[in-house]
């Protein structure tokens, strides 16, 4: 058996042709016949044999990594960049000028600057040995001829042989571990020292933060409008047609947190009614905060392309976090034990994530095939288990995990990580692993070398010094299951602070990168919890909401903004308890009915109005349906418009389960006898009533005259009237209701 086969034999060929500059000229055949020249190395060949020592069969067979040798651009690894942001394209919907406008709207642009450094840190292995003690030991045999001429110990095969264990100890128990796991100042064994890959990851995602900036409406007062845009998409209510500034900010919030851009929601938005602010925070860790509110006289419409000059001065606007440079957070998720039943559905959900992830933040260009999973050898069992057929039926569980991007190339099973239940998902080359090499360039003799001295009189040393580092290139492309994972746990990660160098390859880490930040040192989430219990007597379904914030470290101060909404068209914001209640008229717990929780819970550990000190936020969303919704009645409603002396549309009154609400439109402008109002009116009465499609069209037998059909509707709500303005008096027009 070859015992010692790390030091490869492609590498000492390369050695043996740059030769040796120390004099020594004697070749030692070791490792059955393997050739080691020369003793003390030369800074070349000391480099290979460290180098060859960093290669460890899997992890870097597995693509994910780079070697980088740290001498070609000196002592430091540098990523420095600047990014220039000019903002937003405009188009005359969302603030430019027109054509035949001669003003302009000059905008200022942004400049950010961002820098990461890598480092590496010493590992070594220094022996220390009286070759006198191996006389008429089973070693003899490896010095030979030479036990009584110690000065020539270095030319022995037992010389050789040490260097190659302690390769090969490099290459089989060490490397990987400590690229990956290592925590500093933790005691695991290999795990020690530094801050490895996983670790730096959990600290990356701790420390992002997203462009927050607060509105300040204190100058909203009867008589006075509230205008905002984002894109193109505007809102304007007036005090006086809401009833009073609070509606106001209430449905305004309620607006900001709807807006979307594809899928996804823009912002997440929360009202202090108190002090009359609105914080908006971006859910895009890099894109900032793009509305542009006002405060207007009733009956004005605002002129966007000169707004600077007008109502924004009237808004005071502070930003109380920038955006990220560019998106240096990995994802997250949470860590659960992963067998043969839930594989499948769990890595199709991990690779739907990912890509959404990588998209969103601006890699559009990897696709899925560029991911690969470095994995935990025993989570590979419970995926041999999936596709032999016990939980699939027969041959199709091949081809299905093939399908969903699941085949088992994709899949690189680490021994690093063998019995932890992790894995992470990243891109080729994206971990890079920092050789020295800075003999190679430098030509520092003597520093960092591989060789044999003699200490004393009849003792040797064998001096292997390794210096090594790890780190990654992009932390948004790289996702694990840290979340409450043993491995952040048991290793505190959360009740300590990085590895002094560590903070310096995470982008943006020290308050020094960007102005007015919320430092993210703590860590919180919530999940929700909702029960529907129905009262037979009062006829009345309560609906018990409770959420449940984990991990509250150092923040004895929890303060709540939520708010729900229900497919039946209840809403509620601004809800400052973490456990409320939803009461709905009849027996509404297998029903169908949905509803929708949002928010955010905020910590801080700010003591009797002190200023906080520690800063942290997580969104709510959940949504839960009570019952299975076949049974659930869809009716229709549809009426014609009588016009006449119709001018605005006013409101909608709706009947469910008895009881009457009446919900004014947030437009109180729009004209049903304008057809160019149509669209805005069909978005208003489909915000009323969740899943309902809305429609108004001409009468074809009644040129001019509006017909409006809502669909979809839940079979509770027994009639729709809309209230319409009529030369001062209102009118009513009831809409006929056609039920499935």
């Amino acid at each position: 058996m070859q015992k010692f086969k790390k030091v490869g034999t492609g590498t000492i060929e390369f050695i043996r042709e740059m030769g040796c500059e120390n004099g020594c000229s004697k070749v030692i055949p070791i490792n059955r016949g393997l050739p080691l020249p020369c003793k003390e190395f030369t800074n070349m060949e000391s480099a290979l044999l460290r180098r060859r020592a960093l290669e460890d069969e899997q992890l870097f067979n597995s693509g994910f990594t780079k070697i980088i040798d740290r001498s070609a651009i000196g002592d430091d690894l540098r990523i420095k960049q600047y990014g220039i942001d000019i903002g937003d394209i405009r188009t005359e919907a969302s603030g430019a000028r027109s054509l035949r406008d001669c003003k302009y709207n000059y905008e200022g642009i942004e400049i950010d600057q961002w820098e990461k450094r890598f480092y590496v840190v010493n590992t070594n292995k220094h022996l220390e040995l009286c070759p006198r003690d191996l006389v008429g030991s089973k070693l003899s045999d490896w010095i030979g001829d030479k036990m009584t001429d110690f000065d020539e110990f270095e030319d022995t095969d037992l010389a050789d042989i040490l260097i190659g264990s302690i390769i090969e100890k490099y290459n089989r128990q060490f490397v990987a571990k400590f690229i990956l796991l290592a925590v500093w100042d933790a005691a695991g064994t290999n795990m020690h020292g530094d801050d490895g890959v996983l670790a730096k990851a959990w600290y990356a995602f701790k420390n992002q933060y997203f462009h927050t900036v607060q509105y300040d409406f204190a100058n909203l007062v009867s008589g006075k409008s509230l205008t905002a845009i984002v894109g193109g998409k505007k809102w304007q209510a007036s005090v006086a047609s809401s009833g009073s500034t609070d509606l106001v900010l209430l449905n305004f919030v309620n607006w900001l947190n709807t807006l979307k851009e594809g899928r996804e929601y823009l912002y997440q938005a929360s009202l202090n009614l108190a002090s009359k602010t609105v914080t908006v925070v971006s859910k895009f860790a890099c894109e900032k905060v793009k509305l542009r509110a006002g405060i207007i006289d009733d009956g004005n419409q605002e002129n966007w392309s000169t707004q600077k000059c007008s109502s924004e001065q009237q808004v005071i606007t502070t930003v109380l976090q920038n955006a990220m440079p560019v998106n240096d957070v990995p994802l997250m998720f949470r860590y659960q034990e992963i067998n043969e039943t839930n594989f499948i559905p769990l890595f199709k959900r991990y690779t739907k994530e990912f890509m959404r992830y990588l998209h969103r933040n601006g890699m559009e260009d990897i696709s899925v095939s560029d991911i690969k999973i470095g994995i935990d050898p025993e989570l590979m069992l419970e995926r041999d288990d999936a596709v032999s057929g016990k939980y699939l039926a027969g041959g199709i569980a091949i081809d299905f995990m093939q399908q969903i991007g699941l085949s088992e190339s994709r899949f690189k099973p680490l021994n690093a990580l063998n019995a932890t239940g992790l894995f992470f998902m990243t891109i080729d080359e994206n971990i890079l692993v920092l050789g020295d090499g800075t003999n190679v360039g430098n030509g520092l003799p003597g520093n960092g070398m591989v060789k044999v001295v003699e200490e004393c009189q009849g003792k040797y040393g064998v001096i292997f010094d390794n210096p090594i580092g790890s780190a990654v290139e992009h932390f948004g492309a790289f996702a694990s299951n840290l979340c409450d994972s043993w491995f952040v746990n048991d290793n505190n990660l959360d009740d300590r602070e990085p590895y002094q160098n560590t903070r310096e390859t995470l982008l943006c880490y020290s308050d020094a990168c960007v102005d007015n930040r919320l430092d993210s040192v703590c860590n919180i989430s919530a999940t929700v919890e909702t029960e529907a219990t129905y009262d037979a007597n009062a006829n009345q379904t309560n609906i018990q909401v409770d959420v449940v914030v984990h991990n509250p470290d150092l923040v004895p101060t929890i303060e709540y903004n939520l708010g729900f909404s229900t497919n039946e068209g209840s809403t509620q914001s601004g809800i400052t308890n973490g456990s409320f209640v939803i009461p709905l008229p009849g027996d509404q717990t297998q029903s169908g009915l949905i509803v929708n929780v949002f928010g955010n819970v905020t910590g801080s550990d700010s003591v009797n109005g002190s200023v906080a000190s520690k800063y942290c936020n997580c969104t709510v969303s959940d949504t839960t349906q009570f019952g299975t919704a076949e049974n659930l009645t869809s009716c229709d409603f549809d009426a014609k418009v009588t016009l006449g002396a119709v001018t605005n549309t006013l409101e909608i009154v709706y009947t469910l389960n008895g009881n009457v609400t009446n919900l004014p439109l947030v437009d109180s402008a729009l004209d049903i006898s304008d057809s160019d109002d149509w669209s805005a009116i069909e978005n208003e009465i489909e915000a009323i009533f969740p899943n309902s499609l809305v429609e108004i069209d001409e009468d074809p037998n009644a040129a001019g005259e509006p017909l409006i059909s809502i669909s979809n509707i839940i079979g509770s709500v027994s009639q729709i009237d809309l209230v319409l303005d009529a030369g001062g008096l209102n009118t009513s027009t009831t809409l006929t209701r056609n039920c499935d």
